[in-house]
């Protein structure tokens, strides 16, 4: 039934956001236990609570923190990381969420820009270089727009045509 199945659909992903944070704060941190509480806070916090009203938000905030951990991986280490940011990315792109979307790609950027600014850096940890970080940030962004394009490119077209004059 639908009353139990959507219920099941938001807990699932308010999981798998949790579950999410925890890998990307451990990746992060290098502590299981910074990641235990990063995912148990992101999992209970206010927003997340809220978001379980609407289905298509708490898609795009379970994807967010994935997103995040594939994408930097993705611009770092190349190769099927780029892939697999891309299909989580455009997973949340249709999820149909455009201020988590945006959050999440705001922010993907500040730290692409920092891993730049970080490879300028001596004895830096990030062995990717600016030009590589660059191509495969923008790799994975165009893969996300083309798998996500069938939904998008209607869209538009429709915002085209529709009336907005107010009259």
């Amino acid at each position: 039934p639908l009353t139990w199945s959507l219920g099941a659909f938001c807990l699932l992903h308010q999981f798998a956001g949790g579950l999410g944070m925890y890998f990307l704060a451990r990746r992060w941190t290098g502590n299981n236990l910074a990641g235990a509480v990063a995912g148990l806070a992101f999992a209970f916090n206010g927003l997340t609570q809220h978001c379980l009203m609407w289905p298509n938000n708490i898609a795009a905030l379970g994807c967010l923190p994935w997103v995040w951990l594939l994408a930097r991986r993705a611009w770092q280490e190349g190769g099927r990381w780029i892939g697999g940011a891309a299909l989580m990315g455009g997973t949340q792109m249709l999820s149909g969420a455009p201020e988590i979307i945006l959050l999440s790609w705001l922010m993907l950027s500040a730290i692409a820009l920092l891993d730049l600014l970080e490879t300028r850096k001596e004895g830096s940890e990030i062995t990717a270089s600016p030009r590589q970080i660059i191509l495969r940030f923008g790799s994975v962004v165009g893969l996300i727009s083309l798998l996500a394009a069938p939904q998008l490119l209607p869209f538009m077209d429709m915002l085209a045509h529709s009336p907005r004059t107010g009259e």
